[in-house]
């Protein structure tokens, strides 16, 4: 992957060059066991040496995990404690804006938005960039669209990309709800093709989870791939095994409970089970950054299946 330019955001977006960047790029990559044993690692490094922003780093990096994998709840409860153990940049509060909304609370994603404007001011590009996405987030259209676009203007120059990538994303997902499947399209595939050569394999998932609600056309199944777990299915599973709703689930994803429902039905076909405790402990056993991430060729998620290594050329 383009560890560098990941890391060169990551430097541009908190401001900061220490090797607990090397945790965030481990999110990004949908690492969740080694993101976890990370946190544990600078609580007692923070406890020893009093430097809080430690563990705000290492709590942004388990935000970028849950955003990835579509947990919202955790994001949120995540986020929130990054930005009460310190400043680190202007990345915590566009996070809280993102998992807010997703849970529903609007009133703290517009105090959070007005915050963040308040610290920006005028600049720099990244900072006007992050807050035009926030703002994108809790306006009614057509300032929404307006603010996504300029979002997307600021991001474009600065290197890394990653930030640019989740603008485009949540450009393409509410314009897909805008029913807008063209544009939403544009946005999503370029989204999809720059986490993947980034090597952040939750993320692209998210996007191609997208892309398939747009009517994309995914590869045919054949015999051998018929009871795999489609991206769609990987992570209304991923959501219920970590015990959404079916209610939840569709507020997160856009979906309606009916369709909800349908995809789990499947899901419980295929895994041959009946209940979600026997979801939640195939889940667990897997892995849940496993579960759903998806693989490297373009088709369905076999269940069990690790992401193969992404080989971009350099």
């Amino acid at each position: 992957m383009h560890a560098p330019a990941v890391r060169a955001g990551i430097v541009l977006s908190t401001g900061r060059a220490a090797d607990l960047g090397e945790v965030v790029v481990l999110a990004w990559e949908g690492c969740a066991r080694e993101v976890q044993a990370s946190v544990g690692s600078a609580a007692a490094t923070v406890a020893s040496r009093t430097q809080d922003w430690m563990l705000a780093s290492v709590e942004h990096a388990v935000t970028l995990l849950e955003l990835g994998l579509g947990d919202y709840r955790a994001a949120l409860a995540s986020s929130t404690r990054c930005r009460q153990d310190g400043p680190l940049g202007f990345v915590t509060e566009p996070c809280v804006v993102e998992a807010a909304v997703r849970c529903g609370d609007r009133r703290l994603a517009v105090a959070v938005t007005e915050d963040l404007a308040e610290r920006i001011g005028r600049g720099p590009a990244i900072g006007l960039g992050l807050l035009e996405r926030c703002r994108a987030l809790v306006d009614p259209a057509p300032s929404a669209d307006r603010a996504y676009r300029d979002s997307i203007a600021h991001l474009e120059a600065l290197p890394g990309g990653f930030e640019l990538a989740r603008t485009r994303l949540l450009y393409g997902e509410w314009l897909r709800r805008s029913k807008r499947r063209i544009d939403a399209r544009v946005q999503l595939r370029t989204a999809q093709e720059a986490f993947t050569a980034m090597g952040s394999p939750t993320f692209a998932a998210r996007a191609q989870m997208e892309l398939a609600a747009t009517g994309e056309r995914a590869r045919r199944r054949s015999v051998d791939t018929r009871d795999d777990l489609t991206p769609q299915e990987a992570r209304i599973a991923g959501l219920a095994a970590a015990g959404s709703t079916n209610a939840e689930i569709a507020s997160s994803l856009f979906l309606s409970r009916s369709t909800v429902d349908y995809h789990l039905r499947k899901v419980f076909r295929k895994l041959a089970i009946t209940s979600r405790r026997e979801l939640v402990d195939a889940h667990r056993l897997q892995g849940r950054a496993v579960w759903l991430a998806p693989s490297a060729h373009a088709g369905p998620i076999a269940w069990g299946e690790s992401p193969a290594p992404l080989v971009v050329q350099p």
